[in-house]
């Protein structure tokens, strides 16, 4: 009943709370279309012909993207294997499809002067296997636990990913890999699936914490298609829009490393306003349990210091409160009686 007390003293008013709440909404949309930003200055007051081609760092890049995906894979999966949330094995499949289908983009720095669409369109292909998969996911959310996957459907989608990289270096390798449109259709379908993650996020008013951190990064994802899209290769929108979709890749595998600390679960880690909220009916119905806690245990000593036919004080009732009733006579010197009955044939009254 204290600490109740204290949670509402401190309660901030109604207009506080909405001031505190829409700011704290500008903040994340700030944050979320940050990148829009860079995309525009770099757009309008950068010269797109200047270039850092160093095939080294682009090497290392990749590499360390490489292991980090294959990692926050792992994460994600062993998520998926204790909560079988159908969210998280399609995080794990995108996951793993974007290492699997980005890696040759680092492997194939060196072929960017004797085919510069074997290098490219590694990139597109595994961002675009990663917008779908996490689209599908996401339309997975809060759907009852499944069965964890058998292993041999993780094997058909590896191999179904290996082929995805076979059909990019035939692509890359055939006369229409130059056309505009083989690059746009996958750099714009992955901005388009991305951008359709955040519009049925907003649909279904999906704001858990987790979730939230989900929605920016795939944001982040549409924005760095976007600047793909208007970048050339080495340019510095091009290294941009690598740093974007790197944030964003950052952010999601932040979301999934929580989870596994926590609930292993991305639909249930509450934020502080429901955590609260959740505080303060745990507090009532523990009130509510004391109360009806203190009846019971009133009605058991009732019954126990009672006769329950005539409702007269019983043999316990007596002893418990002779002793004190004889201390207080000696104490103040009132007198003290003790007046005993015995009915005849009380026998008969109680079988009638």
């Amino acid at each position: 009943m204290h600490m109740s007390t204290n949670l509402a003293v401190h309660e901030p008013s109604n207009a506080l709370r909405l001031v505190t709440q829409a700011y704290m909404s500008l903040l994340l949309i700030a944050f979320a279309l940050m990148p829009a930003q860079f995309i525009a200055y770099l757009y309008f007051q950068q010269d797109p012909t200047l270039k850092f081609e160093n095939h080294l760092f682009h090497e290392f890049a990749i590499a360390v993207a490489t292991l980090e995906g294959l990692f926050v894979t792992y994460v994600t999966w062993r998520c998926y294997r204790s909560s079988g949330e159908p969210l998280l094995r399609w995080l794990t499949l995108g996951f793993l499809g974007f290492v699997l289908v980005y890696s040759p983009h680092g492997a194939f720095t060196e072929m960017a002067h004797r085919n510069i669409w074997l290098f490219l369109l590694y990139g597109p292909a595994s961002r675009l296997a990663m917008s779908i998969l996490l689209f599908v996911g996401l339309l997975c959310y809060n759907q009852p636990s499944d069965k964890r996957s058998d292993p041999r459907a993780w094997l058909i989608w590896i191999g179904l990913f290996l082929t995805m990289d076979i059909a990019v270096a035939l692509i890359a390798y055939s006369p229409y890999a130059g056309h505009p449109a083989v690059r746009l259709s996958m750099e714009g379908g992955a901005m388009v699936f991305s951008a359709l993650n955040v519009a049925v996020m907003f649909m279904r008013r999906i704001h858990s914490p987790l979730m939230l951190v989900f929605g920016i990064s795939v944001g982040w994802f549409a924005l760095s298609s976007l600047a793909f899209i208007l970048a050339a290769p080495w340019n510095h929108m091009w290294w941009l829009a690598h740093a974007i979709f790197a944030g964003g890749f950052f952010l999601l595998s932040y979301g999934v490393v929580q989870a596994l600390r926590t609930t292993q679960s991305f639909s249930t880690i509450y934020s502080q306003e429901e955590m609260m909220a959740r505080l303060a009916e745990s507090m009532a119905d523990t009130q509510r349990a004391l109360q009806q806690v203190q009846v019971s245990n009133q009605m058991l000593e009732r019954l126990a210091a009672t006769d329950p036919l005539t409702g007269a004080g019983n043999r316990r009732h007596f002893l418990e409160h002779i002793g004190a009733e004889i201390a207080r006579a000696k104490r103040t010197g009132a007198p003290l009686s003790l007046l005993s009955l015995d009915l005849d044939h009380f026998k008969d009254i109680n079988d009638s």
